[in-house]
């Protein structure tokens, strides 16, 4: 491990000078907000676009990006969703009630 790999090996170009920009925690964050994005756009495209998509499919969509919204992370609505039909809606239905 080297005492320069906050600036990818490279003080001269590269410059921290208060040590408060870590790289790792900036490229979380960022992969946090692409992955909330894509999962809004994925819940929308079901929800408004989906013509096969029953109303169990798009509860189960729109819960998954509710515990997207308040959890860190995404994907959780397609998660939700492919879970959904891998089970079979059927199932679940009977778990439930």
């Amino acid at each position: 491990m080297t005492p320069y790999q906050y600036v990818s090996n490279n003080p001269i170009h590269y410059v921290d000078p208060d040590g408060r920009s870590p790289i790792l925690p900036n490229l979380y964050a960022f992969f946090e907000a692409g992955m909330s994005i894509y999962d809004a756009y994925d819940t929308a495209k079901t929800l408004f676009f989906d013509d096969d998509a029953t109303n169990f499919k798009n509860s189960v969509t729109l819960s998954g990006f509710g515990i997207g919204f308040v959890a860190s992370g995404g994907g959780y609505g397609k998660l939700a969703r492919e879970g959904a039909q891998l089970i079979g809606e059927q199932t679940i239905k009977e778990v439930v009630i």
